[in-house]
């Protein structure tokens, strides 16, 4: 069950972000591009990270030694990503939605 919610815990974000740069209201052109850019390089890391984890999983494998290393530096981008949404959708420089 652990296995499986750090899987979608790891997955969502990227996607997150990929559906967020998706709102140029919010970010701009350039902030959507450069978000998708980060969202897809992040979502790639964790495509490789699952498609390594996964067939050990299958085959009832206890997966790749040092996991919770691994999974807790994962966990390090995935909160330095968030932050910088954070930080992206704080921006006093994105572009303002006017006000009916």
């Amino acid at each position: 069950m652990h296995r499986v919610a750090v899987g979608w815990a790891f997955f969502s974000l990227p996607l997150a972000g990929l559906v967020l740069a998706r709102a140029p209201r919010l970010l701009g052109a350039a902030g959507g591009a450069a978000l998708t850019r980060l969202a897809a390089a992040l979502l790639g890391g964790v495509l490789l990270f699952g498609s390594v984890q996964l067939p050990l999983l299958a085959v009832g494998a206890e997966g790749i030694p040092a996991l919770g290393l691994v999974e807790r530096i994962a966990f390090g981008f995935m909160i330095g990503y968030l932050i910088l949404l954070a930080v992206v959708l704080r921006s006093p420089a994105r572009v303002a939605v006017p006000v009916p």
